[in-house]
Parts: structure tokens; sequence; C-alpha cells
């Protein structure tokens, strides 16, 4: 009886004690970002668009290409992914070695690519993370894209 107590205390422990999903994911990118010259992004936008990417890692992509932001590539010659509902797409989704990878190409792509110009006036004129958001726009395709990321940040 005592062994089958300490085992159920034990296990009781390590369950209250463990992280949840969401902690583990923002732990993984943090540390990611740890490693890098410090972004000029808001390190809960660069979060936030990876958990909405990715549905907190737990996509295909996230887990068979390490991909948390849901970065295309259109140059065959790029390690990439196909989506299961269209393998014939003249796309696929970037393949890269780690998470960090992915989070470092993110960075790059909303510091050059000319999608971002507004976004990157907004941020060096010191708009809030709100408006920076809603400069984001070009990111996805559904129109509802920055109130559903705003409400991710929110919860972060």
């Amino acid at each position: 009886m005592f062994r089958l107590v300490l085992i159920l205390g034990l296990l009781w422990s390590t369950i209250g004690y463990t992280k949840s999903l969401k902690e583990e994911f923002i732990e993984r990118v943090e540390g990611c970002l740890q490693v890098t010259d410090s972004p000029d992004i808001p390190i809960k936008l660069i979060i936030g668009t990876a958990a909405l990417e990715s549905g907190w890692g737990t996509s295909r992509f996230a887990k068979e290409g390490n991909n948390l932001f849901g970065i295309r590539t259109f140059d065959s010659d790029t390690p990439q992914m196909k989506p299961l509902d269209n393998p014939n797409a003249n796309f696929g989704v970037k393949v890269y070695a780690d998470y960090c990878d992915s989070v470092y190409d993110y960075i790059d792509t909303i510091e050059t690519n000319h999608s971002y110009v507004q976004f990157r006036v907004l941020r060096d004129k010191g708009y809030s993370l709100n408006v920076l958001v809603d400069s984001l726009g070009n990111y996805a395709q559904n129109p509802s894209y920055t109130i559903i990321l705003s409400k991710v940040i929110r919860g972060i």
C-alpha cells in the first residue's frame, strides 16, 4: 500500500509541475532569440506569429520541417514540403534544420521583404505593438489574421 501511495505521489508531483505545451513553446522560441542579436521586432510578435502559424508547434510543418511561420518558397532547390491538400502546388513550405533557423528566417523576412516596409517604418517611429500587428495584414491570406494574431499575443 505504501508503495502505491508513493508511486501515485510521484506521478502527481510530476504532472503538477510539468510545463504546458504553450510554456515549452515560448521557451524554445525565446531560446532562439537569446543567441542572436536582439531583433528589432518585438519578441511577443515573433512568439505570437510562430504560435499562430504553427499551432504552438503542433502543425505538420512545425513537426516535420521546423517551420514555425508558414514561410513559403517558390525555389525548387530550397528544401520544402508540399501541402497535403495541394501536392502539386507551385510553392512549398520551407524546411529548416531546427526551430531557430525558422525564427531567423522570419526575422530576415520581416526586416528585408518589400511587403513589410510599412511595418518597419511604423516600428522605427516607435508605434505600439498593436499598430505593428495591424500592419502585417500581408502576412496571411485570412482577412482576420491581424485580429487573431492580436488575441494570441495578448495570451502570451
